[in-house]
């Protein structure tokens, strides 16, 4: 990645509960796990021979890609106990960002 170039970030949804439907809404609940791929070329550490994992709140210290759900109207982040939030950074640089959200409407 460089200036001004594009970072192509891919997308997974992992879908654990939906339910709750409302027809007269239109609306309904879910709770699903949501991840971000993308590759930063600044953040290789190739020393290192495995992956680092960070949690918790750590991962929003690093630059991630700004999504939105369309029409969605309303969510939360799923922190029963903690932050259901991870950030796996790999030593070539490629970022993984899994995050659990509850009661998207």
């Amino acid at each position: 990645m460089s200036r001004g170039e594009a970072v192509q970030v891919k997308v997974g949804i992992h879908i654990v509960y939906i339910g709750n439907f409302r027809e007269s809404d239109m609306e309904y609940t879910m709770e699903m796990y949501f991840r971000q791929y993308w590759k930063d070329a600044r953040l290789a550490f190739l020393k290192l021979n495995g992956p680092v994992t960070f949690s918790g709140e750590l991962p929003d210290v690093l630059w991630q890609p700004d999504t939105y759900f369309e029409n969605g109207f309303d969510g939360r982040l799923h922190n029963l106990t903690v932050l259901n939030k991870f950030l796996r950074l790999h030593p070539d640089g490629s970022v993984l960002v899994s995050t659990r959200y509850g009661k998207l409407i």
